[in-house]
């Protein structure tokens, strides 16, 4: 892997799908969880915005 953290957005049908992708060993299962929400939070508060 190039990167330390990757991510994919992916449409799925009317719904969106995160992949996250990192190193083995860098970042726990609940680190990569809770990265996951924190992005989600963040991109759902911006398209309300708009």
């Amino acid at each position: 892997m190039k990167f330390d953290l990757m991510g994919y957005l992916r449409r799925a049908g009317e719904m969106v799908a995160l992949d996250l992708h990192t190193r083995q060993g860098l970042l726990s299962p609940e680190r990569l969880e809770a990265l996951a929400a924190s992005f989600l939070d963040h991109l759902r508060a911006g398209l309300k915005e708009n």
